[in-house]
């Protein structure tokens, strides 16, 4: 799968191996009003390079503040999609402002705009958050919380998941402890080996339609074990659906 990275904050030049190992690079610094908050000026922009780009393949996306470009990136996919999303938080909140696309509204703005992604399957928010989700996205959306996910009931409940299109994965690293990696946002409790098992049970036997990953840490305030801990997650990550899309050429 092609690579491919959105560089927001500056965070991948503190991370010059995961900058090398990227076929393409977007250096997003220069571009105003994307910080959580994403400028409509800046999103025409933005929809203009990710044009240009191959479908599918693998996108590193910086930080969870820029997690509204999963939205960009699924208007891209040719055909009908199911939507994996790993994350701490739901994404699912109208924004307090204007209506503008946000990393806390995103996947409601997909829902609500994307008939083309059929269902999603939202694992690791808190159930007090789930609960809120309004009631018309219910329809579309499976979940596992992360209560599920600390008394070992979401293996159960996973296998009762069924996708019949195949998968756009997005992950936000929030959704793991900040012993297995520190990210810029309040954090959940899943381990790195609980992750790996929930992608492996969604690549098997599914297509990937394309995957993204963000969740860095701020590069302003982290150490640098913490760049080395995050980018060793993130290339644990790419190399599994790097590896997935190698394995079904050669077959």
């Amino acid at each position: 799968m092609r690579k491919t990275i959105l560089d927001f904050s500056g965070i991948y030049r503190e991370q010059p191996s995961m900058k090398e190992w990227a076929e393409d690079y977007l250096d997003g610094t220069g571009l105003r009003g994307t910080d959580c908050y994403c400028d409509p000026e800046t999103e025409k922009e933005l929809v203009r390079q990710l044009e240009k780009m191959p479908a599918g393949g693998i996108h590193l996306m910086d930080s969870g503040n820029y997690h509204y470009v999963s939205k960009l990136f699924l208007e891209t996919c040719a055909g009908e999609v199911s939507l994996m999303v790993l994350d701490h938080h739901t994404d699912m909140q109208p924004p307090a402002l204007l209506p503008v696309l946000s990393c806390g509204s995103w996947l409601l703005d997909t829902l609500r705009e994307n008939p083309r992604v059929r269902q999603v399957f939202l694992i690791g928010p808190p159930q007090e958050a789930l609960d809120q989700i309004p009631v018309e996205c219910r329809e579309r959306l499976l979940t596992i919380s992360q209560e599920e996910l600390g008394d070992g009931s979401w293996r159960e409940i996973l296998g009762t998941f069924r996708t019949d299109w195949p998968v756009y994965v997005s992950v936000d690293k929030d959704v793991l402890a900040p012993e297995v990696c520190r990210t810029n946002w309040d954090q959940g409790t899943m381990r790195l080996e609980e992750m790996m098992e929930i992608l492996r049970w969604f690549a098997g036997g599914q297509q990937i339609a394309g995957v993204d990953i963000c969740g860095e840490p701020d590069h302003r305030e982290a150490l640098p074990e913490e760049l080395r801990q995050s980018s060793r997650v993130t290339r644990c990550l790419a190399d599994f659906f790097d590896g997935l899309d190698k394995r079904e050429k050669e077959g």
